[in-house]
């Protein structure tokens, strides 16, 4: 049951969607991959704490701008004249300032899970 499922499966999850997103974006017929990435993410965030799906969503939206806006590191080194560890930072910093969102989601999506349900 996914419910004791241990964070390691998880993250791996969560590597696995980011790697076909990216894939998704090398090629005019990868594109439909996009879709497919959702199911390894969902299944990373099915019985989530708040925290730990806030984790989650941040690790997977920082890996998918990292590895797709990875030109910010050249862009920083040649016009900001960072070293290469200074342009390394920007470059997070920018995809973990876009993986916001995602993790937002992850964290509504295991706040969620905890509320009360309505009878019916």
């Amino acid at each position: 049951m996914m419910d004791h499922f241990h964070s390691t499966p998880r993250m791996a999850l969560v590597c696995l969607a980011a790697l076909i997103v990216w894939l998704s974006f090398q090629s005019d017929a990868l594109a439909p991959l996009a879709f497919l990435a959702l199911v390894p993410w969902f299944m990373a965030l099915r019985g989530t704490q708040g925290w730990r799906g806030l984790t989650l969503g941040l690790t997977f939206g920082g890996l998918i701008w990292l590895l797709l806006t990875w030109w910010v590191k050249v862009g920083a080194q040649q016009w900001l004249l960072l070293a290469d560890p200074g342009a390394w930072l920007v470059a997070l910093l920018f995809s973990l300032y876009h993986a916001l969102p995602y993790a937002l989601f992850g964290l509504y999506q295991g706040l969620s899970r905890n509320r009360p349900r309505p009878r019916t």
